[in-house]
């Protein structure tokens, strides 16, 4: 999966009339399923091609409709076999076989947070925070034939300048995408929305501000 622009993305975005729609596909809730052929056929490795994560919108989250099955198992079997690494982890960038695959932890996004709006804007910006890890030329190799393992940066100088970008995409992303919360009517979930989602953006702005505070000392020892 490969993001290269910012959107404003809900799950579900409504539309009068016209059922409702995520980023790639419509639902129709007269027909009780998508009516929108998922946009990668059958590389998300189901026999359907009109079914959402394979029924299982609780554990899975492919707002683009991008995301294979196999990407999603292979993020998922990392972090089963690394818990004690992913702590203070929200998403990450993971090498294998030669190929990047952007990794929301989506169980642990959902334990902190409650709205599914915001759930699903947060997701959105952690992909997009990755994603400029995933195309950060000074990102470490990686190789076909190496066993699994998160995305390197080649020096501490490089991390704390593409940290800087990573942090803030994000945070854009989540102060473009708020906006969705207003979609919400009153009383049913907007506050909370507003309330997970700027919570996500002062934690993207205190690692902006730390990476981008460390970035421009680096510059200033070595212009």
């Amino acid at each position: 999966m490969k993001l290269n622009h910012i959107q404003i993305v809900l799950c579900f975005v409504f539309f009068a009339g016209l059922g409702v729609q995520n980023a790639s596909a419509y639902y129709s809730p007269k027909m009780g399923r998508f009516v929108s052929r998922d946009p990668i056929e059958y590389e998300a490795e189901d026999v359907s091609l009109y079914r959402y994560v394979h029924n299982s919108p609780t554990t899975y989250n492919d707002i683009y409709g991008e995301r294979t099955n196999e990407e999603k198992e292979k993020c998922n079997k990392y972090i089963a076999n690394n818990l004690d690494r992913m702590e203070n982890i929200l998403g990450f960038v993971l090498c294998d076989d030669g190929e990047k695959i952007i990794c929301p932890y989506e169980a642990k996004i959902k334990e902190k947070n409650k709205n599914q709006t915001a759930i699903d804007i947060i997701i959105k910006c952690i992909e997009e925070h990755e994603q400029v890890h995933a195309d950060d030329p000074n990102s470490t190799d990686c190789p076909k034939g190496c066993p699994a393992r998160m995305l390197g940066i080649t020096s501490k100088k490089a991390k704390n300048s593409g940290e800087c970008d990573a942090y803030k995409a994000g945070r854009e992303c989540l102060e473009k995408a708020k906006k969705s919360c207003y979609d919400i009517p009153l009383g049913s979930g907007r506050l909370a929305c507003l309330y997970e989602v700027n919570k996500a953006i002062s934690s993207e702005k205190a690692g902006e501000k730390k990476y981008c505070d460390l970035a421009k000392a680096d510059k200033e020892k070595d212009p």
